[in-house]
């Protein structure tokens, strides 16, 4: 009886302890909702940065074909619409405010000069979110920063100012305030944001404004190194040369837009600071803006080059080879020139900026022997419209390719070349009476002009319905030098 009564015990404490066993097993195994959800995740995918060391950047870089992209539009969802554009066409890259032309950093920014002015306005509330998107779509990013026209630095920092010799303070054509191109406190402040775009994994710098300003006021513009016509040149040459190093550090390229009034006119280039040939031994890309809309009645022998876009853009670049003959091929910058994605309303005898106008544009860089370009409209209102799909022959997609050469396409570009030259005999006879290069945005409807001057829209928003303005530097004419039409005149965001 009481060995039955051991082995049944013995049995019960086994089934006890196998029961406690599973038990805990069963728990160990067993995951809470909240586990399950974390097993689910994805694995976030690490996007691997390659930098090209700036002695191999020349020959490996990217052939660039991009659009500008407002600070506004890339903080809403519109930024979704502009990356699928950019991933169904040939468009590769997007050039950001991070400096809009007021002043203000466009980001939270961890830079300690910018916190000190207080100068940042948050329309990206993440950048390095924002940046490792466009990474993941393998987007190319370039930041642009406007350099010299900065009234919030000017009003901060009121001895960095760009003055007249009687002490006032030197504004250009819309009022704006300048700081002195001449000082190197400025040149710093300019450095430590491209150090920190560097940091933040931007592509590439592109540099705006970096000149001295044009209007009515700006004659005054004497700094206290006296920096007149006769040797504005060296002070912007030496800052970009500075500029150059510091991006290189990271080995990331530097780019500047300028006027391309300056390709042929030595008054315009000793006026602003920017010799054309002189910046392109300095820069990796030189970005002159040559929109149709800007060129005056009589340029390259037509009667409204608005009109004429391939032609236009072919004269324009066709100065630009010849200014840079003395360069051997394969040194010296990148020529990546501006093109105009805006209708110029306010031009007699404009055309609507289609799909085929832009095309017609891009057309003209391919055949005179250019590969790069960036479309500019203020609102950042693109469609596909004149774009080759992603993926086909001859889109950037494919770094290696080039644009097929269509016999209908060579039938045109001789025919456009048969007429250029037969004009080029009374170009002389012509005037000169393109505004001092990109001049221009249209004013917000019902504007007035301002002597012909910029009158850039109220920064932090996207321009009005209709409004339209170039990209960056924009123009005002120097001496000799024909102003826009008083009615609608063009803004010219480099005044």
């Amino acid at each position: 009886m009481n060995k039955k009564v051991l082995i049944l015990s013995i049995a019960g404490a086994l089934v006890i302890t196998g029961l406690i066993i599973g038990l805990v097993l069963w728990k160990s195994e067993k995951k809470s909702p909240k586990d399950e959800e974390q097993m689910q995740e994805p694995v976030e995918e690490q996007v691997e940065e390659v930098k090209i060391p700036m002695e191999e950047w020349r020959e490996k870089h990217l052939k660039v074909k991009g659009i500008y992209v407002t600070a506004p539009v890339a903080g809403t969802e519109q930024m979704d619409d502009i990356i699928k554009l950019v991933d169904e066409t040939e468009l590769n890259a997007i050039v950001l405010d991070v400096k809009d032309d007021n002043g203000n950093i466009t980001f939270p920014m961890d830079n300690d000069a910018v916190k000190d002015m207080d100068a940042s306005y948050t329309y990206i509330e993440d950048i390095n979110k924002f940046l490792k998107k466009l990474k993941k779509k393998d987007i190319y990013v370039i930041a642009r920063i406007p350099c010299f026209k900065d009234p919030i630095l000017a009003e901060k920092r009121p001895e960095l100012a760009l003055t007249a010799p009687d002490g006032t303070v030197v504004t250009d054509g819309s009022g704006n305030k300048w700081v002195d191109p001449c000082n190197e406190e400025v040149w710093k402040y300019i450095s430590s944001l491209i150090d920190s775009c560097c940091e933040l994994g931007f592509d590439e710098i592109q540099l705006d404004y970096v000149r001295f300003p044009v209007g009515k006021d700006a004659e005054k513009a004497l700094s206290d190194k006296a920096a007149d016509d006769a040797n504005r040149q060296s002070y912007i040459t030496e800052f970009l040369t500075m500029a150059s190093e510091e991006a290189h550090k990271y080995d990331v390229p530097l780019a500047a837009d300028v006027f391309g009034t300056i390709i042929k006119s030595q008054e315009d280039a000793n006026h602003v600071g920017q010799d054309y040939v002189t910046l392109v031994s300095n820069l990796d890309i030189i970005c002159p803006m040559i929109y149709p809309s800007h060129y005056g009645p009589g340029e390259f022998g037509l009667d409204v080059p608005d009109a004429k876009p391939y032609e236009t853009i072919y004269g324009a670049l066709e100065g630009s080879k010849t200014a840079l003959a003395s360069i051997p091929e394969g040194e010296g910058a990148i020529v990546r020139p501006w093109l105009q994605a805006f209708t110029a309303t306010w031009v007699d005898g404009h055309i609507t900026y289609d799909g085929d106008a832009i095309r017609q544009q891009i057309q003209a860089v391919n055949d005179i022997g250019y590969e790069e370009w960036i479309l500019w409209n203020a609102k950042s209102s693109y469609s596909s419209d004149g774009l080759e799909p992603s993926g086909k022959a001859g889109s950037s997609k494919d770094s290696d390719s080039k644009t097929e050469d269509k016999s209908e396409d060579k039938d045109k570009t001789e025919d456009k070349n048969e007429e250029k030259n037969k004009d080029k005999s009374d170009s002389s006879k012509k005037t000169e009476t393109q505004p001092s290069e990109a001049a221009g945005a249209q004013p917000a409807e019902n504007t007035a002009p301002t002597d012909g001057l910029e009158t850039q829209p109220a920064e932090g928003a996207v321009p009005a319905e209709g409004t339209e303005a170039p990209p960056v530097e924009s123009a005002v004419p120097v001496e000799g030098i024909e102003t826009q039409p008083v009615e609608e005149a063009v803004p010219t965001s480099g005044l």
